[in-house]
């Protein structure tokens, strides 16, 4: 992953300079210079829209009781978006452009997320839990219920028994 990390932040700027000749040679420089701000300029006024509305989801999510994942995936991925608007060049802006697209920004989230925690989505961890006061006499063991080795696990109806 670091290495291609490291090919990436050296192939990049090589490529942005061969577009850059390839389109300069075509229209001319000062045209490439005009689309670069263009693209940087719209492509930012439309990550913060964007972004106003994922704040507003989020929001909701919050309001609801429910974790705004998604929308926390969609920010970080308009924030990546915003970066590579800015960044000067026709790839990274092309990048950029695909990641304001909702629907490709949720199948990259769906992607992260099954590669993030393989098969996590089909565990159930079952449980029951006890509440216990914090206050305790000396003969119950301590405010955990221990009162000897190997009975740490035993519950307030395990004791009767």
């Amino acid at each position: 992953m670091a290495l291609l990390f490291l090919l990436s932040l050296i192939l990049t700027p090589l490529v942005e300079i061969s577009i850059f000749i390839s389109v300069g040679e075509d229209i001319g420089a000062f045209p490439v210079l005009i689309l670069i701000l263009a693209t940087a300029a719209i492509g930012v006024a439309i990550v913060r829209a964007q972004g106003v509305e994922t704040i507003r989801r989020a929001r909701a999510e919050l309001g609801a009781n429910r974790a705004p994942v998604m929308e926390l995936m969609h920010g970080a991925m308009l924030a990546l978006a915003g970066l590579l608007l800015l960044i000067p060049g026709f790839l990274t802006d092309f990048l950029g452009a695909l990641l304001l697209i909702p629907p490709l920004r949720t199948w990259i989230a769906f992607r992260i997320f099954r590669h993030s925690r393989p098969g996590s989505a089909h565990v159930v961890i079952e449980g029951e839990f006890w509440e216990q006061s914090d206050t305790h006499k000396p003969e119950d063991g301590g405010p955990y219920g221990i009162d000897r080795l190997g009975d740490d696990l035993a519950g307030p109806d395990d004791r009767t028994r």
